[in-house]
């Protein structure tokens, strides 16, 4: 879901939200999301209306399993990884 789309009612069992700060983060924990996607983490020219690069610090305790988007590649992974970002194969 978009981070302005409402929460559908009854919610399904696996259900995130596309955030970009740790508020996005919290209010999505908070309405039942189950993931989160958080980006850019990185500068990348798919995300210019987001504002500068969140950097993997962004990942670390985060109230719900949160995928690290924008700029991620196999240079950097790593660091996502290392601050928390799970791993989809």
């Amino acid at each position: 879901m978009a981070g302005a789309d409402p929460f559908p009612e009854p919610g399904p069992r696996l259900i995130g939200r596309s955030c970009h700060n740790r508020a996005d983060i919290e209010q999505a924990a908070a309405q039942g999301c189950t993931y989160a996607t958080l980006s850019p983490i990185f500068p990348s020219p798919s995300k210019p209306g987001y504002g500068p690069a969140l950097t993997p610090s962004a990942l670390a305790d985060l109230p719900l399993p949160t995928w690290a988007l924008g700029g991620v590649d196999a240079t950097n992974a790593a660091r996502c990884i290392a601050r928390g970002a799970p791993v989809s194969r």
